[in-house]
């Protein structure tokens, strides 16, 4: 936004940037931007791996209209019969909202359950089939979508109607220690949105489950979900490298970010880039292993990211 000051224009994005290190100068940033636009720039997240300029991949500004289109294919052509009462909700509405955000709370606020439930199903089975195709490269066309969504959505009424039994109706999820001689490094984030903060979360524990070290952190921005939980991890990786070689295993409850870093895929975009900087610091690193585990048995690190800004 100008007018800038004299002298601003001959800059180049290099000297926003601390020397030698790839982090931003908040006083510079703070001296020439107004804080929406630093903001901004807080969210580009710096990679090491990036040695030269390149363009990168964010957000398809199409991607609403392109998913409305497949819900409608998935409606009008290819669902069973027994769900083609889809199309007469959808129809209308489909005309109507620009977004599938609004979409599916007129849905929810207006129809019954069962139907929301419908439609639930095969929005779960859309996400599902990307982020297959994102990250494995397979995806299944409109007309298995429409049959998995039916038949899924058959089985979970089916199940609603099983006596419950003395035995555990679900599994318990809980923390365990590492083997021996290891250590287990738990992360999480959580986001501020009162007061734009990304924030970090960690605990260290030893073989015994004994409490080794721990910490929290924030950035002065909101990252995306995916690239926030990667930062983290990587953030984790790094602190963990004055270790001595300690086994160590890092836990993190989102488990796209795990499979992404198991994954021979690859891509030009912001995400992909962090993916990149953790691989090569697990190649460096070959003791160090990075695990799924669920949100109930991650507690400790989410309950310390919650009190970053208490």
């Amino acid at each position: 936004m100008g007018p800038q000051k004299q002298g601003v224009y001959t800059l180049t994005v290099n000297d926003l940037l601390l020397p030698n290190v790839k982090q931003w100068n908040m006083r510079v940033l703070c001296d020439l931007f107004d804080y929406s636009v630093v903001r901004d720039i807080l969210r580009v997240p710096l990679a090491e791996v990036v040695q030269e300029d390149c363009l990168v991949w964010k957000e398809d500004v199409n991607a609403p209209t392109r998913v409305k289109h497949l819900i409608w294919r998935i409606c009008s052509d290819c669902l069973p019969s027994k769900t083609a009462g889809l199309l007469d909700i959808l129809s209308p509405r489909l005309q109507t909202f620009h977004d599938i955000k609004s979409l599916i709370l007129d849905i929810c606020t207006k129809e019954d359950r069962k139907t929301a439930g419908r439609v639930a199903v095969m929005l779960e089975g859309l996400w599902k089939n990307r982020n297959d195709f994102v990250w494995h490269n397979e995806k299944e066309d409109a007309s298995k979508l429409g049959w998995l969504a039916f038949h899924r959505l058959q089985e979970w009424f089916l199940a609603q109607n099983l006596p419950e039994t003395n035995s555990d109706i679900r599994d318990l999820v809980i923390w365990n220690p590492p083997s021996f001689g290891c250590l287990k490094f738990n992360v999480d984030v959580a986001f501020n949105q009162r007061v734009g903060t990304t924030n970090h979360g960690w605990c260290i524990r030893n073989d015994h489950g004994d409490f080794v070290a721990a910490g929290t952190a924030w950035d002065n921005c909101t990252f995306s979900v995916l690239e926030a939980e990667a930062l983290a991890i990587k953030e984790a990786i790094q602190s963990a490298t004055t270790l001595h070689n300690i086994p160590v295993i890092f836990e993190s409850d989102s488990q796209q970010v795990v499979k992404a870093l198991s994954s021979s895929s690859s891509g030009n975009s912001e995400f992909y880039l962090i993916i990149k900087s953790i691989k090569l610091l697990l190649l460096e690193f070959p003791n160090f292993e990075v695990k799924f585990i669920k949100r109930q048995a991650n507690m400790v690190a989410h309950t310390l990211d919650k009190a970053v800004n208490s």
